[in-house]
């Protein structure tokens, strides 16, 4: 029950047997309860590169992941609200309710934004697939391979399509081009 007074004597002991993953297991639970999620997540990646087996270890890393993601947001969501990388944010929120015309809306007015957040074009295609527009979801995705080819997004929405229009040859040629 008291973490933070913990935290000293688990860092000796992960200096004194470095090869035990239990030290660096329960020295990234300390930091989860003391609300430290990025020195938590650090040290349970050490606990699972020790013992992949250790479930504990995956399933509080889990959780540490999700609290900086969501600790993440909230920053963005008040300090960067304004930006485009909380914007891609929202319209992907959009598109998990299902809301793929504002999701596609969005994105479209955040094609010239700078930075420009990645694959933005591909989720774009994304929506415009889920709103039954193949043509502008061609369109995106043809963009975005010749903006951004390191996009796997890009190809996976191009699958898409063929898969959709019957050509199932050119699917799997699309598959095996971004495997």
């Amino acid at each position: 029950g008291k973490a933070s007074n913990a935290i000293p004597f688990l860092l000796k002991a992960e200096k004194i047997n470095k090869i035990d993953p239990q030290a660096p297991l329960a020295l990234g639970r300390a930091y989860v309860a003391t609300r430290n999620f990025s020195a938590a997540a650090q040290q349970l990646d050490r606990a699972v590169a020790l013992d992949p087996r250790l479930g504990q270890a995956w399933f509080t890393l889990g959780i540490a992941r999700l609290d900086l993601v969501e600790v993440d947001a909230r920053t963005m969501s008040t300090e960067d609200k304004d930006s485009p990388f909380a914007g891609m944010l929202y319209a992907e929120s959009l598109q998990k309710q299902a809301r793929f015309r504002e999701a596609a809306t969005l994105y479209q007015s955040l094609l010239d934004s700078k930075p420009q957040p990645p694959c933005i074009r591909s989720e774009l295609g994304i929506s415009l697939i889920r709103e039954h527009d193949q043509t502008g979801a061609a369109s995106a995705f043809a963009a975005e391979r010749t903006a951004h080819p390191e996009c796997g997004l890009a190809l996976l929405g191009q699958a898409r399509i063929a898969l959709d229009g019957e050509n199932n040859d050119r699917a799997v040629e699309l598959l095996n081009e971004l495997w």
